[in-house]
């Protein structure tokens, strides 16, 4: 029979690739979980030798995914080409906004042109957007980095694993 402490579900892939099975039953009479291996010996050295700092760092890979998840919906539908260009967008728009000079925004200029509006009134939205998508970054960062701190700080895998980075998120739409 192995000392088993839950230390989250990379434990179980790395036992599996070592060969080795680990299968939950339960009793029963008792109702009593415990852990059976083909290899006790061998299982337990994995369970034992398999760190905190594993746990962790497989906690902080959910969270990161989150943190994907909501970048990437808040780019939906959102071109390729446009993505590549959104820098040089702001860079001419914010050039724009202190020189007024429409030779200092020719990519906006010419696009401001063919739409037939008011180089201003894309130079305002441009970094209106840019501000949004900022905002919105910052929220994504801060509460990532927020889990991520208290995770790093914990001393124990119940600790790790039972904690809640479901919180605080923004709402992607």
């Amino acid at each position: 029979m192995i000392k088993y402490v839950e230390k989250g579900v990379k434990l179980h892939q790395k036992v599996a690739a070592a060969g080795h099975r680990m299968l939950e039953v339960t009793d029963a009479e008792t109702g009593k979980a415990s852990w059976v291996t083909d290899d006790d010996s061998a299982v337990q050295s994995i369970i034992d030798a398999y760190s905190l700092d594993e746990t962790k760092a497989e906690v902080i890979e959910n969270m990161e995914a989150k943190a994907k998840e909501l970048r990437d919906l808040s780019i939906e539908g959102v071109s390729a080409a446009e993505l590549a260009l959104r820098g040089r967008k702001v860079g001419e728009a914010r050039t724009y906004s202190t020189t007024n000079d429409p030779a200092s925004a020719p990519f906006l200029d010419q696009e401001a042109q063919l739409r037939g509006i008011f180089l201003s009134a894309l130079v305002e939205k441009v970094l209106r957007k840019a501000d949004e998508a900022a905002e919105l970054e910052a929220q994504i960062a801060g509460i990532l980095g927020k889990h991520k701190d208290f995770v790093r700080m914990q001393s124990s895998f119940s600790a790790v694993l039972s904690y809640d980075f479901s919180q605080g998120w923004p709402v992607v739409e």
